[in-house]
């Protein structure tokens, strides 16, 4: 199984990194899987094994924050993708519970029907970007 890269990002420096931006703080931690950003003050860390590397800034140093997602259409309707499994189907999700029903979703809690599928059964798939914050302040 793989991520699609659902997430949140910001453009620091003039690199993407995944990010969380604490808005009531006003910071954004930004995680890396570089090394070479230690030399920008992130500071190593482990969790489960894996390494990773951590910057918290202000918001203010931060050029843009965006959220990207990935959408796609099933029989007609728009619908949320999450993620691809091991054996290459995607896991679509949307929130009606007639639609759900009709094309065999599994119920996951209330609004949300999840369902794996082949690629060849998505009308379409795209990816979108919405912005949370781009600084005015560098203009």
């Amino acid at each position: 199984m793989y991520e699609l890269g659902n997430g949140e990002y910001a453009i620091y420096k003039n690199k993407i990194y995944k990010s969380s931006y604490a808005v009531l703080e006003g910071i954004v931690n930004l995680f890396s899987s570089d090394p070479q950003d230690i030399n920008i003050g992130f500071i190593e860390k482990k969790h489960l094994g894996e390494t990773y590397y951590l910057k918290t800034v202000k918001v203010e140093e931060i050029d843009k924050i965006y959220y990207l997602f990935y959408k796609a259409v099933y029989k007609g309707k728009e619908v949320g993708v999450s993620r691809v499994t091991e054996n290459g189907k995607y896991v679509i999700f949307q929130g009606e519970n007639q639609f759900g029903k009709k094309y065999n979703f599994s119920f996951i809690e209330p609004g949300v029907w999840e369902k794996e599928v082949l690629k060849e059964e998505l009308e379409k798939i795209w990816k979108e970007k919405s912005h949370i914050f781009e600084s005015i302040l560098k203009s």
